[in-house]
């Protein structure tokens, strides 16, 4: 199983820095629209766990014990907003420095039986609205997903 929470904020973490010298704010999707309403100076960039793909499970275990697993492919959204589209400081230099700082990174720790690496999944014009223009970029990985270890404390097996 996945923390959804600990995924942003790996992510945030991964491109901070590097977007914080050229002034642009990089922030994990916020609780209310009050805080989207944050004016930013030259851009912001805002990370969004947005959805998961499941697989067929696996089922493993003998007589009444029966553990599954299933490939969990986890979904990114990483929102772009910037006043221009092309040139220095545009969606497009943003665009291409955010999708070189994640592809390839794990979001999740080092073990790659649990967590892939980050791969760009797609990019989409979202709006222009009072002057921002915002796209988003879609990074996945695949992490596998497995029932809780204490699943059989919880609900025992019928006799």
């Amino acid at each position: 199983m996945i923390n959804r929470e600990a995924i942003e904020d790996a992510i945030v973490a991964r491109i901070k820095e590097t977007f914080a010298i050229i002034d642009v704010d990089v922030i994990p999707l916020p609780d209310t629209e009050e805080e989207m309403d944050v004016p930013f100076a030259r851009g912001r960039i805002t990370v969004a766990y947005c959805s998961s793909d499941f697989g067929d499970p696996f089922f493993a275990g003998m007589a009444n014990v029966v553990s599954f697993s299933q490939k969990q492919e986890p979904e990114i959204q990483i929102a772009i907003e910037s006043r221009k589209r092309r040139g220095d400081a545009s969606i497009f230099a943003y665009l291409d420095l955010a999708e070189r700082l994640l592809k390839g990174f794990r979001p999740i720790g080092n073990d790659p039986n649990a967590c892939g690496k980050l791969y760009p999944a797609g990019d989409h014009h979202i709006s222009r609205e009072k002057g921002t223009w915002t796209h988003v970029l879609i990074m996945r990985f695949a992490a596998d997903s497995k029932e809780p270890a204490d699943y059989f404390t919880v609900n025992p097996p019928a006799p």
